[in-house]
């Protein structure tokens, strides 16, 4: 209990951006007792050089991120 509430203390200020989207699409599941991994890849080439409402400059940004699918059944399956 103690490292769960120290732990909800730290994301207390944490911050993020707001002009970066997560898209949701329809797509097979992964197969049972697989996973899928996939790295995403994301560049602006044009953005914005000063903060905005309080948000980072995102000219010239690159984001990476991974992201790690498994298939527990047929109809099934978790990823972060």
């Amino acid at each position: 209990m103690l490292l769960a509430a120290a732990w909800l203390a730290g994301c207390l200020g944490l911050r993020a951006q707001d002009n970066y989207e997560i898209q949701v699409y329809g797509a097979p599941t992964v197969e049972p007792h697989h996973t899928m991994v996939e790295l995403h890849s994301d560049f602006t080439f044009e953005g914005f050089t000063n903060p905005r409402d309080g948000v980072a400059p995102d000219n010239h940004a690159q984001h990476e991120i991974i992201e790690c699918t498994h298939g527990f059944d047929s109809w099934f399956q978790a990823g972060f």
